[in-house]
């Protein structure tokens, strides 16, 4: 069929939302939903949290959505999108598409979905962006016959049923490390012993421009809260870099094999085991180092998650400060009780972390294989 605007296929709704004010226009049975209700995984929506009545439904001259209707945010934010399970309504952050015969409400929800970033591209406004019904309408997409339309939509469902079970799997897996934690090391069967007590050291690093340093494209790598995935790992996209110089100036806080960072300030809590892979490196004053002494009377995956667990976290909770940013200081970690089993079960736990962890480490390949998968095909498919 070639190339067609949506408004030629589609008819565009708006929505709008009943007087808050007023008790008669809500509680009803009329499902009214909002782009909040929406998320990333999102592909279907059958319900709503909010409910109208038919009063509040005409007093603001909403429309009833069919089934089948695919709902598009255009503001805060622009561009998520949901295939509607049953009629509902919708609030005035929304510009959705009601199909028609000629085209899948599946292929359409999958061309958004590749199209997001043009759409977050097409905003206006100063106090934040929107797309206008007008814009929607005009948007062009290549129209196959609805049997091809079917089968690429299809293609892309099975892959988001993969990508949604690969996700599910790394969910399990975290889950699953923190209570075999739980089973082995109840807080009531093992000593509390002061984290100080057992390192060589406890210190933060600085800020570079503090120091008359910046930050460059390249150099020795520095890490910062944001650089810790909260599974543990370091994300090498979120790793700041700084010069030789300033790396030398900061030796206080050069990071060793082995150490332990964890952040004391924002995100308080976020840990990591530095790797030899990320030397050399250094790190800010929102991050305690965490340095083990010898001989170890501490396993560094077991004390890892034990920084984690939900005792130690209580505990933390007691001793967080500050009005601006709420942080911990060195002597709060260092004061900090964890639980001090056996060496040889804190060894047993860890190499349980590992057998999880090369299963992690396939599902994570596995999702980046279908993601990479899916993004050749919605450029195939939509361009």
């Amino acid at each position: 069929m070639g190339k067609v605007k949506l408004e030629s296929i589609c008819t565009i709704v708006s929505g709008s939302t009943p007087k808050s004010s007023c008790p008669g226009y809500w509680g009803g049975s009329i499902k009214w939903v909002t782009p909040a209700e929406i998320g990333d995984e999102t592909h279907y929506i059958e319900d709503t949290e909010r409910h109208i009545t038919e009063e509040g439904m005409r007093s603001c001259h909403l429309r009833m959505m069919p089934s089948g209707t695919v709902l598009l945010s255009s503001r805060a934010p622009i561009g998520k999108t949901a295939i509607t399970k049953s009629a509902m309504c919708c609030n005035q952050g929304f510009k959705n598409l009601i199909c028609s015969k000629s085209i899948s409400n599946e292929y359409l929800y999958h061309f958004l979905n590749a199209k997001a970033d043009e759409l977050k591209s097409m905003g206006r406004g100063a106090t934040f962006k929107e797309i206008s019904k007008k814009q929607v309408e005009s948007i062009v997409i290549d129209l196959p016959f609805l049997s091809e339309q079917s089968q690429r939509a299809a293609v892309l469902n099975q892959i988001d049923a993969l990508l949604k079970q690969s996700h599910d799997l790394e969910r399990c897996t975290n889950d699953l490390v923190k209570s075999r934690f739980v089973e082995m090391f109840d807080s009531e069967k093992f000593e509390l012993v002061k984290l100080g007590g057992y390192c060589e050291r406890v210190t933060k690093g600085a800020t570079p421009t503090t120091l008359g340093y910046h930050y460059q494209d390249n150099g020795i790598n520095f890490i910062k809260v944001e650089s810790l995935a909260e599974n543990g790992s370091i994300v090498a996209d979120k790793v700041a870099h700084i010069s030789d110089e300033c790396n030398e100036a900061m030796r206080r806080s050069q990071l060793r094999v082995g150490d332990i960072v964890f952040s004391i300030a924002g995100a308080i809590g976020r840990t990591a085991i530095i790797p030899d892979s990320i030397l050399p490196a250094n790190t800010n004053q929102a991050l305690a180092i965490i340095r083990l002494r010898s001989p170890l009377a501490f396993d560094r995956i077991f004390l890892r998650y034990a920084l984690i667990s939900s005792d130690v976290t209580r505990s933390i909770s007691s001793s967080k400060r500050g009005i601006a940013q709420v942080n911990l200081s060195l002597t709060d970690i260092k004061n900090l009780r964890v639980p001090l089993p056996p060496l040889a079960l804190q060894q047993e736990f860890a190499a349980f972390v590992s057998q999880v962890d090369k299963l992690r480490f396939e599902t994570q390949q596995q999702i980046e294989k279908l993601e990479t998968l899916k993004k050749s095909l919605m450029q195939k498919y939509f361009g």
